[in-house]
């Protein structure tokens, strides 16, 4: 620790010498700056549950319907999307799901209308997000840590991340904000969603 003390502008000079002086050093910071930075803007979400064939366990699922943009200099090729969650202190291990071709949300008190959610599915996305360039669809997750009603009753305090995974391995984590529209009737024409109360 002493020789860092003694010797700290000499390690610099090195340091500085071998980035290449001034334009080595800004060589470095345009690295870490230039790079996709994942956005995510959540319009609304579904929850719902299912009993799993194979296990014959319920699990619980969400329905994520949002826009993805990319505020970053560089391009981001997502490969695939993950869903971390957290409850208090309880962790929520979420499973990516494809949207099947034939889904249809049953609600006592709605009518909930998706216009092609299947085609809409951002796992399906193939190709790349530029800067500012909205990315509208729905992303369908699964769980069995969580029952249902546990969930509905304590989604105000879910916490939820969306991390993708682009073509080169690397993660892009963004938090996902759970501040929604409350009112019965919604309309989201670019996603496909239409939501009304039922009389």
């Amino acid at each position: 620790m002493e020789f860092l003390k003694e010797n700290w502008i000499a390690i610099l000079s090195v340091v500085i010498a071998l980035t290449g002086g001034v334009p080595g050093i800004i060589s470095i910071l345009d690295y870490f700056k230039n790079k996709p930075i994942l956005s995510y803007r959540l319009v609304n979400i579904i929850t719902g549950a299912f009993r799993d064939e194979t296990s014959g366990r319920e699990k619980t699922m969400l329905f994520l319907t949002g826009t993805i943009s990319n505020e970053g200099s560089n391009v981001l090729t997502p490969s695939y999307f993950e869903l971390k969650g957290s409850l208090d202190s309880q962790t929520l291990n979420f499973e990516k799901q494809l949207i099947p071709e034939t889904l249809n949300f049953g609600s006592e008190k709605q009518s909930i209308l998706l216009t092609d959610p299947s085609k809409n599915d951002l796992q399906k996305f193939n190709s790349t997000v530029n800067t500012g360039m909205p990315l509208y669809g729905h992303l369908m997750f699964y769980t069995s840590d969580i029952g249902l009603n546990e969930l509905q009753a304590n989604l105000k305090q879910l916490k939820l991340i969306l991390i993708c995974i682009d073509v080169f391995g690397k993660k892009h984590k963004v938090p996902i904000h759970l501040q929604l529209n409350s009112s019965g009737n919604i309309e989201y024409p670019k996603h496909g969603v239409k939501i009304t109360t039922k009389p």
